[in-house]
């Protein structure tokens, strides 16, 4: 099992106390997450955290699990840990209560379950499009980079959103890049509050996960 840590460790050989717990936390957690995910994720899968120290030594954390293999992000679950001033871990829960699949696998995890029930939800929302609104935001706050794909790497928007501009776009899947969090985001219907910036999105209609950097469209 790969680690590394960066973030509020400020250094990658040095992840944080916050970045360790979770990544053995995560490792514990690939030991019983279902057969996809372990098929995919091969023997010796890479597992990266990003925690960012808060107030009251909360530390709001991202760990990804990535394919050694194919370097493909497979899922991703969030974390928040509280931080003794000494620094120990005092304790730490998982924000989502399994790994979310992302990228290719969210695809095949989507596309089995609803062959496997196609009366259920999830094979009644593969057949609608996930919607993405970016409303720009007013002054003083900065216009918004943002480029959005359908998954595939087709660009279905790129460019700057500024009051009043609105973008609307639709997709069996879509994936975001965005430069910061001024702009109004409205996924499937609901605002959807980005929590740092830059920041990326892979959505799907009946679900919504948080996009690495190198998934992200529209990369130089």
């Amino acid at each position: 099992m790969t680690s590394v840590g960066c973030g509020s460790s400020g250094h990658p050989g040095s992840p944080s106390a916050a970045e360790r717990y979770v990544t053995g936390r995560i490792a514990q957690e690939l030991r019983t997450a279902g057969p996809l995910v372990r098929r995919f994720a091969s023997a010796r899968p890479d597992i990266f955290v990003y925690c960012r120290l808060g107030a009251g030594g909360i530390s709001l954390c991202q760990g990804t699990i990535s394919s050694s293999s194919t370097h493909q992000v497979l899922a991703n679950q969030r974390w928040r840990v509280h931080i003794a001033p000494s620094g120990d871990v005092l304790s730490g829960r998982a924000l989502d209560t399994r790994l979310v699949p992302a990228g290719p696998l969210a695809e095949r995890v989507v596309a089995l379950r609803a062959r496997q029930h196609p009366d259920s939800a999830t094979a009644r929302a593969l057949r609608r499009p996930a919607t993405l609104s970016l409303e720009g935001a007013k002054p003083p706050l900065d216009p918004t980079y943002a480029c959005v794909d359908n998954g595939h790497g087709k660009v279905l928007f790129q460019g700057v959103i500024s009051a009043p501009r609105v973008v609307r776009v639709r997709a069996r899947h879509l994936r975001l890049n965005l430069g910061n969090a001024n702009a109004t985001i409205h996924v499937n219907g609901k605002i959807f509050r980005i929590p740092a910036s830059p920041y990326g999105l892979s959505i799907f209609r009946d679900h919504v996960a948080y996009l690495p950097n190198g998934n992200r469209p529209c990369r130089q």
